[in-house]
C-alpha cells in the first residue's frame, strides 16, 4: 500500500480521496502520511573516476573551478550534479570530482567555433568533438557557456591535439570537404581520430573569395 510508505507519492490528495472511498464503501485501512526522512545536508558522495577531488570556497562557480583545474566548466558540472544547482555559485565546502583534463579555451563574446578552430588549428567540428554538449552546428555555443561558464577544451580529455597537414594534390591522405584536403591526427582516451584541416591552395591556383576556409584572393 502506497500509504504505508515515506518514500511513496502518497499526500493529502490521496488521503483524502481513500478516506472518501473508504466512507462511501464502508472500507478500512491506514490512510495517516508517514513522515519524510529529513533530507542529508551533505551530498551523496559518488566514484571519482580520476580520483581528484576539490575542495570549494567561497565565491567559486563552475567557470572558475573549470579554469584553475584545467577542464572544462560544463564536464565539472556534470560530473558534480549531485552537488552543484548553480554553475554561478557554488557553495563552499562542497567536495567536487575533478574529471578528466584537457586544453583549455576560454569563449569570448563573438566566438563561433570555426572560429575558435580557425584560429586554434583545430580541424573542422573539433570544438564540438571535445564538448559533446555543444551541438554539431554550433548554435548552443554562447548560450550554453553563458550557464555552465565561459571554458571549454580544445583537446581531448585526458589527452592531448597534434595537427599535421598533408600536401594538396592527389596524394593527400585526407577528404575533400569543408576544410579542404588534409588530414589531422588527435590523441587520446577514445584512440586516433581523423580530422579535415583548411590547407593553402595550390600554388599558381586563383580561389575565389569566401569559396573556401583560410584562403582566398
Amino acid at each position: 500500500m502506497m500509504q504505508a510508505s515515506p518514500y511513496s507519492v502518497y499526500n493529502d490528495f490521496y488521503q483524502t480521496n481513500l478516506e472518501y472511498v473508504y466512507l462511501q464503501c464502508g472500507g478500512k485501512g491506514p490512510t495517516t502520511i508517514q513522515p519524510r526522512p529529513q533530507a542529508s545536508q551533505t551530498p551523496v558522495t559518488t566514484h571519482c573516476a580520476t580520483n581528484l577531488r576539490y575542495t570549494t570556497a567561497a565565491g567559486d562557480t563552475c567557470d572558475s573551478i573549470a579554469s584553475k583545474s584545467k577542464v572544462s566548466a560544463a564536464a565539472l558540472y556534470i560530473a558534480n550534479q549531485d552537488a552543484i544547482r548553480e554553475c554561478k555559485s557554488v557553495p563552499a565546502g562542497l567536495s567536487l570530482c575533478i574529471p578528466f583534463q584537457c586544453t583549455t579555451y576560454t569563449v569570448q563574446a563573438n566566438d563561433s567555433c570555426i572560429g575558435i578552430e580557425l584560429s586554434l588549428k583545430l580541424g573542422i567540428g573539433a570544438v564540438s568533438a571535445y564538448n559533446s554538449w555543444i551541438n554539431e552546428d554550433c548554435s548552443n555555443l554562447q548560450t550554453a557557456t553563458d550557464w555552465y561558464g565561459k571554458t571549454i577544451c580544445v583537446s581531448p580529455q585526458g589527452g592531448s591535439h597534434t595537427v599535421t597537414v598533408s600536401p594538396p594534390g592527389p596524394t593527400s591522405s585526407g577528404s575533400a570537404g569543408p576544410g579542404g584536403p588534409g588530414s589531422g591526427t588527435g590523441s587520446g582516451s577514445g584512440g586516433d581520430t581523423q580530422y579535415r584541416v583548411p590547407v593553402a591552395p595550390p600554388t599558381g591556383v586563383t580561389v575565389a573569395k569566401g569559396t573556401t576556409l583560410g584562403c582566398g584572393k
